[in-house]
């Protein structure tokens, strides 16, 4: 659900920005990857685990870009790097279950809420 509402705000804020263009008006939507909040268990930091302060204090930078930003360079890199791999490959089942695996096995290791 999480992922399917994300997709949706950023498909409707991409065509408020086209239908606002003309009016000189920015629409922006954040894709970020990964931030410590709440609601991942406070993961802890890195280069791409950003805290929130650290998140919206980069992200400010990105502002006046419109359209849709990750809103920090290690997300966008992130971003870049993951748009290389093939789709047939990315959801894939076996790819899919290797994320999983490594994702579950780091979760454990960097959340700080157990």
């Amino acid at each position: 659900m999480y992922s399917a509402s994300k997709t949706f705000v950023c498909t409707f804020s991409k065509a408020l920005q086209e239908e606002y263009r003309a009016k000189e008006v920015i629409i922006q939507v954040l894709t970020p990857y990964a931030v410590s909040t709440a609601m991942t268990k406070y993961l802890n930091t890195n280069v791409i685990t950003k805290t929130a302060d650290e998140f919206v204090q980069e992200s400010l930078n990105y502002v006046t870009i419109g359209g849709e930003t990750c809103g920090c360079l290690a997300h966008e890199i992130l971003a870049g790097f993951l748009s290389l791999i093939p789709a047939w490959a990315f959801y894939s089942g076996a790819f899919q279950r290797l994320l999983l695996t490594h994702y579950v096995a780091y979760l454990k290791l960097n959340t700080k809420v157990r």
